[in-house]
Formats: structure tokens, sequence, C-alpha cells
């Protein structure tokens, strides 16, 4: 009984919920939201319905294959709260890098001029709680400042509620016009893996566990 009681008491500890969630918007094709330097960022809104551990960041974007700016080798990314459909408080950052296995590119479509990339951002686990959030990109490519347009590009997405944001000056102001500063109904494509906050224990099984060390101790009176 008692070697049963202290495996029961492990189990409520071990057991977790690790249930995958994805939340995207995925590509549909073109490309107007151009990371221009090194200050640009790109941030797309997004909604939890639950508290999840975030794990994975991506965005799909376009290269010019025509003496395109490389795509660098490091990545910068925020999650903001929300703020009237702005970005507001950054509640958690990073930078992501190819040196250490946290940043890679995927070509998903070659084509000319433009090639389709998946950049993949391995990031350090985070909670987040349900709620409404900016989920931001900042690539570092080698930029060529006298041709920004040769930055990747942001690639659409049909599905979303049209409202994106850009910041020019580092995140510290925003505006609704990401689509080349004339438009503010475009989404872009972007994918978050997350899972479910893992459950420190049970709580029914945890319950029992409780449960059976009374009636322990009272057949041991």
């Amino acid at each position: 009984m008692k070697k049963r009681l202290l495996a029961l008491l492990a189990a409520s500890f071990c057991i977790t919920n690790v249930n995958a969630v994805t939340i995207e918007q995925l590509p549909s094709g073109g490309g107007n939201g151009t990371f221009t330097n090194d200050n640009t960022w790109g941030a797309e809104d997004f909604t939890l319905t639950e508290s999840l551990s975030i794990e994975t960041l991506s965005f799909w974007a376009q290269s010019n294959n025509s003496g395109a700016t490389p795509p660098g080798d490091s990545a910068d990314w925020r999650i903001y709260s929300d703020n009237s459909n702005l970005p507001n408080a950054l509640l958690s950052s990073g930078t992501v890098s190819t040196g250490n296995g946290s940043y890679s590119r995927t070509l998903v479509n070659s084509g000319s001029p433009f090639s389709d990339y998946k950049y993949t951002l391995d990031i350090v686990d985070f909670v987040l709680g349900a709620g409404s959030y900016w989920l931001a990109f900042s690539p570092k490519p080698e930029f060529d400042a006298t041709n920004p347009v040769k930055g990747p590009h942001w690639i659409l997405s049909n599905t979303g509620n049209g409202i994106s944001a850009l910041s020019t000056d580092g995140g510290i102001n925003w505006a609704n016009d990401y689509a080349l500063g004339t438009d503010n109904s475009f989404n872009w494509s972007y994918s978050i893996e997350a899972s479910a906050v893992p459950v420190p224990a049970a709580v029914w099984l945890f319950g029992s566990a409780l449960i059976g060390l009374v009636s322990f101790r009272r057949k041991s009176n």
C-alpha cells in the first residue's frame, strides 16, 4: 500500500498536458512588406484563447534573386500586448542566429525574380495567457542602403483580420500601414507552434493520492 501511494504521488507530479497547438496565417503569395533596414519591424496581431507555452516562431518571406541582399544570419523577435489595434507593451523578445542553430531558412518555392522561404526561429519557451497580442519580426540581412527594396519581403496571407503594423524606428512608434506605407488591409504570414501549459499535477490524481494517504494513516492507526 505504501509503495502504491508513493507511485501515485509521483505520477501526480509528473503527468503533464503536452497537446500541440499551432496558430498561423499561411502564405498566399506576394510580398509587399519590405524590411528596409535594421530598425524596420513588421508585426501581426494574434489571439490566444488559453494559456500556451510558446516554442517556435516562423514567417514566410521572399528574396530577390537578382543581386538581392542576403538574408543574414540572425533575426530579432518580439511579443507585444495589444492596444487599439497596435503593438503596446513589450512582453517578451529575443535574437536567434544560424550560428547556434536557432534560426534557419527553408526554400519553399523557387522562382524568378523572387523565391519564397520559410524562416524558423527556435526560441526559448515562454508562457502567454489568453488574450490579444502582436508578433513582431526584424530579420537582419546585410542591407544595401542604396537599394533598400532588396531586403526580404514578408509574404502575404489570405487569412486574418486585415490589421498589421510597421515600425521604422526600432519599435518605438507603430503605424497600421505596413504594406509599403500605402495600405493597412493586408495580412502577413506567420506560424506559432506552442503547447498547452503543463499541468504540475492532475488535480483528480493528486486528490486521489491525498485520499489514499488519509486511508493509509487510518489503517496504520
